[in-house]
Formats: structure tokens, sequence, C-alpha cells
């Protein structure tokens, strides 16, 4: 089963996904973890290389289950049990 995320052009808002040079980039800012992991692992699962969290604050389990090789780089301060670091 491919899971997409969807591209939004609205840069800044809370959720917002968009890419540039083969990276994907969320903005995290006000969404639940169980809002923003799936987004991850969306990403992820497509063949995303590298994929950049800004407006990180508390989110926790950024990254588990993902079972391949993606660069995760996170701005802010994430909760805990961050994926297999």
């Amino acid at each position: 089963m491919s899971m997409r995320i969807e591209v939004d052009h609205h840069g800044g808002l809370p959720g917002v996904v968009d890419r540039e040079n083969g990276k994907v980039l969320i903005n995290a800012s006000n969404l639940h973890y169980r809002e923003l992991n799936p987004m991850v692992k969306a990403a992820a699962a497509e063949g995303t290389q590298e994929i950049i969290l800004n407006n990180i604050y508390g989110q926790r389990y950024i990254g588990s289950g993902i079972r391949v090789p993606v660069r995760i780089t996170i701005h802010g301060v994430p909760g805990n049990d961050i994926g297999p670091i």
C-alpha cells in the first residue's frame, strides 16, 4: 500500500507540507503527534531522502516505525521516544 502526502503551497500554516530540492518540509506548529507522525511516515514511505520538521514543540514518537533509511532534521524541542536514533 502506498501513501501519498499532498503538497500545499500555503507555506507557514500548521501541517503544510512543501517540497524543496528533493526534501519534504513540514510545519509542525500546533500539530498533535498523532497528526504529525503519519505525515512523516508517509513522506518516508514514498522514498523521500530527507524530512525537515519545523516548529517542533513536544511532539513525541517522531520517526518511530519507519523502516527505510531517511534523514529527519528536527528544528525545535521534540518530546520523548524519538525514533530509532
